[in-house]
């Protein structure tokens, strides 16, 4: 009520303009704070241009001695006992920031270099800097600030002058602008007219003097100015004007756009409510990163929902900062699992954790958190281990300190254990009540797990195997307990809980895909791949591995040896086979490569890593049973005894990594179980690759060809 009687334009005008956007928070902050609610803002987020206003500030209506009281709370920020590095380079980079925003045709007398900003701002800096121990320094106005600091010795006499001098004459420029312009300006006029006029009313001859006058004192001020220094670490002009809560909204959209935002209204929306919370440095890693845009809308979200502690340690480690930046710039699959966890947060206070941690240590992670939980408690801590360790890799990842190969193999590795564990948990519940059979369990991980590539997002592909049939003590059919123990199983990891989905089951490798039992015996699976299975089945098989076997009371099996035997025993015929790959091929080319207009599918598009996979299992097929190096999941692996044999081009294995790293790190982009490269995809891809969206589009392009070529070369 009161800024609006004060503000408000009436038939009779406004009595002041009013401007609240210096309160804690900004624009976005409540506009009436406790002394409580501001000594909290200011010790976690108080910048140094927030400093400065305060040296400015006092009670000027209402309770005077609440207003007294707050300026004794903030004392300690806003005159600190003593002052790093960080804080000059922090007055540098204001210093330059309001050179830098001055670009109109005219001299603005109050941001231009050696204006009445540049005056107030060595002031204001001296003060910051050494008023903490000397209060006799703590002077609001900038005149007298100016002489305090020359009998303190901090200016010479000489230079209080040049800068009362200036200070004066901007003022007296400046008003007689706005009383001739009836408007808030700063800009000299451009026209000679317009500064006769001015110079005129300054008492002066004409528009030469004037120049001669103003060009004079701007090199004296700007040379006192230039004696603080350029910033040497600190943020660019450019981000703190974007953090200047007083910036005007034209200028604000040219800024976000110059720095590659693309939806700058939204951009300035999510600015305005996060302003207050937002480290310099933050801002700096989000412009860097590979989607501005998205850096910003994730800040937003995590300024919603992090605690003020959290807050503050972002703000205080720089590495995490970045490292969060960046993954908010990079990856939304990640921001979402790490704003959507907030167990994970924890385990932030000591860093991200190590990239490449002892894999006999890790291995007992897991067993250890679940000692002693009931079987509810085990599926919940199972999510928040898979959780903590997804944004383990995905922070690794995107510092780059993990090549694509580790970030498949440890999040394989991940897989693996929760499958593990999940297993034992749930045959121990049924145990209790159905007996247990003599005979082993073997699971079998297929698909891209199988092929230790295992991408974010990616389902597990099981087949679920038992050694021979019998009853258990209890009287359950081997059949029975299995195929519960295999149910129970899908549903535990894909049962969708408070900490989140472990994976989700895919089952339809099993033999007669989805119209077959969900669990069958070693005999049966391996007549049906000797009889029955469809040459896609074969196809699939050769990325089976056991993922885990659980004993039963009875004695091992040899299963591993058999299912090698099992995939490779009898070449197919050489024209059979290519017929029946390159027909595979086209259907999944047609139903699921889509419109390559619209998009790039990475996988399925032709010259994809489809084609990749097929050349592999192509010669696999045809000279595994004789070349042991051939009988690998990893499909890598088989291109390269490929290569050695003289079979492919060495080139395929650089497009292969390629491409395949191109995908993952598309899946970290997009929070999407899919390869796809969309329009939209291609800038964030390539800078997250490191490389122009030309070059990508080149490298694509390429490579893609290359491959295809090959593939109709020896397939088609």
């Amino acid at each position: 009520m009161v800024t609006r009687a004060v503000a408000e334009i009436t038939g009779d005008g406004f009595v002041f303009r009013v401007d609240l956007r210096l309160r804690p928070e900004g624009g976005s902050g409540a506009i009436c704070n406790s002394l409580a609610a501001a000594e909290s803002y200011y010790e976690t987020f108080g910048r140094t241009w927030e400093r400065q206003a305060l040296l400015r500030a006092r009670p000027a209506a209402g309770d005077r001695t609440l207003g007294a009281r707050f300026l004794k709370t903030v004392e300690p920020f806003v005159f600190p006992r003593s002052s790093g590095p960080r804080t000059l380079d922090e007055i540098r980079s204001l210093r330059q920031q309001f050179v830098d925003s001055t670009r109109h045709p005219g001299w603005n007398v109050k941001l231009g270099q050696g204006g009445i900003r540049d005056v107030e701002l060595v002031a204001q800096a001296l003060q910051l800097l050494y008023a903490g121990k000397r209060p006799d320094l703590r002077e609001r106005a900038t005149l007298p600030a100016l002489h305090k600091l020359g009998l303190a010795g901090l200016l010479t006499a000489q230079e209080v002058r040049t800068l009362s001098d200036a200070y004066h004459l901007w003022r007296a420029v400046e008003h007689r602008i706005q009383l001739e312009q009836g408007a808030q300006t700063h800009e000299l006029p451009v026209e000679p007219a317009g500064r006769d006029r001015l110079a005129r009313r300054l008492g002066l001859a004409g528009h030469a003097e004037l120049d001669a006058l103003v060009a004079d004192r701007r090199q004296a001020v700007s040379a006192v100015a230039a004696t603080l220094g350029e910033p040497e670490q600190g943020p660019s002009a450019i981000v703190l004007r974007l953090l200047d809560p007083a910036l005007p909204r034209p200028q604000l959209l040219a800024d976000l756009q110059s720095c590659g935002f693309s939806d700058v209204d939204a951009a300035a929306e999510n600015l305005e409510l996060v302003r207050g919370r937002l480290a310099p440095t933050w801002l700096e890693e989000a412009i860097a990163s590979p989607n501005p845009d998205r850096a910003l809308d994730r800040f937003r979200d995590l300024s919603l929902r992090a605690s003020t502690g959290l807050e503050t340690m972002l703000h205080e480690d720089r590495q995490l900062l970045t490292i969060l930046a960046a993954l908010f710039g990079t990856s939304e699959r990640l921001s979402r699992h790490l704003l959507t966890h907030p167990a994970t947060w924890p385990n932030l206070l000591s860093g991200p954790g190590d990239p490449r941690p002892d894999p006999v240590e890790w291995q007992a992670r897991l067993p250890t958190r679940l000692a002693g939980c009931d079987y509810e408690e085990a599926l919940r801590e199972m999510r928040r281990f898979q959780a903590e360790e997804i944004l383990r890799i995905g922070f690794h990842d995107v510092a780059g300190s993990l090549a694509h190969e580790e970030v498949s193999a440890q999040l394989g590795r991940l897989a693996e254990a929760c499958l593990a564990q999940a297993v034992n948990r749930v045959a121990t519940e049924l145990e209790a009540r159905l007996g247990r059979p003599d005979a082993e369990l073997t699971i079998l991980v297929l698909g891209s797990c199988g092929a230790r590539e295992m991408r974010y997002g990616s389902d597990l592909e099981l087949v679920f195997l038992y050694q021979h049939g019998g009853t258990t003590s209890a009287g359950i059919d081997y059949q029975d307990w299995f195929g519960r123990l295999a149910q129970r199983l899908i549903g535990a990891l894909g049962a969708l809980l408070e900490e989140g989905r472990l994976y989700n089951v895919d089952t339809r490798l099993r033999p007669s895909g989805s119209q077959g039992l969900l669990v069958t015996t070693y005999q049966a699976f391996e007549d049906y791949h000797h009889e029955s299975a469809a040459p896609w089945e074969r196809m699939a098989l050769l990325r089976a591995r056991p993922a885990f076997v659980l004993p039963g009371t009875g004695a091992p099996s040899d299963f591993a040896n058999r299912l090698e035997t099992i995939a490779y025993r009898t070449p197919p015929n050489d024209d059979v086979l290519r017929a029946d790959l390159l027909h595979l091929r086209q259907r999944i080319e047609s139903e699921r490569a889509g419109d390559p207009a619209e998009s790039l599918h990475l996988r399925f598009a032709p010259g994809g890593l489809t084609d990749l996979e097929f050349l592999a299992a192509w010669g696999q097929l045809r000279n595994g049973e004789s070349d042991p190096a051939l009988r690998t999941t990893h499909p890598p692996a088989a291109l390269q005894r490929m290569a050695d044999r003289g079979e492919l081009a060495a080139d395929l294995l650089d497009d292969y990594c390629f491409l395949q790293r191109a995908g993952l790190r598309l899946r970290l982009i997009r929070d999407q179980h899919d390869d796809r490269l969309q329009p939209e995809d291609r800038s964030p891809l390539a800078r997250s690759l490191g490389i122009s969206e030309a070059q990508l589009s080149d490298q694509l392009t390429t490579r893609m060809a290359r491959v295809r070529a090959e593939f109709q070369r020896k397939l088609g």
